[in-house]
């Protein structure tokens, strides 16, 4: 078993709670738990009596900490984030979740996340700081990009392959074999029959564009 003595939570908005739950079903346990937000408003502020460190994001890695896990669910943030550590060799690890189910061959980087009653099929690659989130289903052989967000109950079909810092929104379904570029949206509940370029967002059955990001 696993032991850190400082975890640091980056973010104390509702992702930041789901991620600190998904943790108490974890075997690996720590001596000290915080939160680190840059919008703390009440100086007595805690989540689940857990003290909130506020700083400004640019002086995250003078924050004393063995792990940090980013439960910030915007992807550009999140990605923000995640190149200050590293830049500042901290450890940045996910956090998975116990009821998940993961296919033989699965490739998860350590820095991800995994929520509850997340499937995820065979042979598939899931990138660095990217979310799953609670009940998401992932088909064989997909590749998922870094700093990508599967949203609840987003289902992608086998073969797919999702771009860096992607969004697939809640209840979203992704037809196999196809191409979902970098930095797209897919809005909740939309149905994706084809390929999606980069820097779009896709809404509707089936998913047409609505806009386009230059």
């Amino acid at each position: 078993m696993s032991n850190y003595t400082v975890l640091s939570i980056v973010g104390a908005g509702g992702h930041s709670r789901s991620i600190y739950s998904w943790l108490l079903q974890s075997p690996i346990t720590y001596d000290t738990v915080q939160f680190i937000d840059a919008h703390k408003k009440d100086e007595n502020e805690m989540i689940f009596n857990k003290p909130i460190v506020k700083i400004e994001w640019s002086e995250i890695n003078s924050i004393l900490s063995d792990v940090y896990i980013l439960g910030i669910g915007d992807n550009q943030s999140r990605k923000v984030l995640y190149e200050l550590l590293i830049s500042g060799n901290k450890e940045v690890k996910g956090a998975m979740h116990q009821s998940s189910v993961y296919g033989y061959g699965t490739q998860i980087d350590t820095s991800s996340s995994i929520g509850p009653g997340v499937v995820i099929g065979p042979s598939t690659k899931i990138g660095r700081n990217c979310i799953i989130n609670s009940g998401a289903i992932i088909e064989h052989e997909t590749i998922i990009g870094n700093h990508s967000h599967l949203a609840p109950g987003a289902k992608i079909a086998g073969r797919v392959h999702i771009g860096d810092e992607s969004f697939i929104g809640i209840g979203a379904v992704v037809k196999e074999s196809l191409k979902i570029g970098n930095n797209v949206t897919v809005g909740a509940g939309s149905v994706v029959i084809n390929d999606v370029p980069d820097n779009v967002t896709v809404v509707g059955i089936p998913a047409k564009i609505i806009r386009m990001e230059l």
